[in-house]
């Protein structure tokens, strides 16, 4: 078993539970090691948004992807007049 594969699982059940009461869209942020764990949820399209705060354990081959006009900044430190 993957090491991340606990954390997906009861993310996903957290997930399930609220599309369960009726919300339509989720999102998820991940610090450090749980960055790994939100793109997998993003990968498997269960969230609809994703934040990764200082990620380790990813490679650009599994998070990459284009998503134009949407805004970007760093965790402690936002400028939208930044570009």
């Amino acid at each position: 078993m993957e090491r991340f594969d606990k954390g997906f699982k009861d993310a996903k059940l957290a997930i399930d539970a609220l599309t369960g009461k009726g919300f339509s869209a989720t999102a998820a942020a991940g610090f450090y090691w749980g960055a790994k764990i939100v793109t997998k949820l993003a990968r498997s399209e269960s969230i609809q948004a994703a934040v990764l705060l200082h990620p380790s354990f990813i490679s650009v081959d599994i998070s990459v992807k284009i998503s134009p006009k949407v805004a970007h900044g760093w965790a402690v430190w936002y400028d939208v007049e930044m570009k």
